[in-house]
């Protein structure tokens, strides 16, 4: 059975995403593509965002919501990736 990270990535990885993550700090917003980065533990997922130019890694423990093609992975909605309709 794979994890939240494997299933997160098996349906995003390499595609242009919009996504909104909770930090320690509040939310965050980006615009940019996954990456598997070797070094991050299982609930860490690495992101470029495109409008900072800039890395991010946001924790998968935390709440976070992914979108892309009518796809969409979110803990807040559901934790597995699931075909929806994109507004926005």
């Amino acid at each position: 059975m794979m994890n939240t990270k494997e299933q997160v990535l098996a349906a995003f990885k390499g595609q242009i995403v919009k996504a909104h993550f909770i930090t320690k700090n509040g939310g965050r917003d980006f615009w940019g593509v996954l990456k598997s980065e070797a070094r991050d533990p299982d609930n860490i997922v690495t992101a470029y965002d495109f409008r900072k130019k800039a890395y991010r890694r946001f924790d998968l423990n935390r709440h976070f919501a992914i979108y892309n093609r009518g796809k969409v992975a979110s803990t807040i909605l559901n934790p597995v990736a699931q075909n929806v309709p994109w507004k926005g």
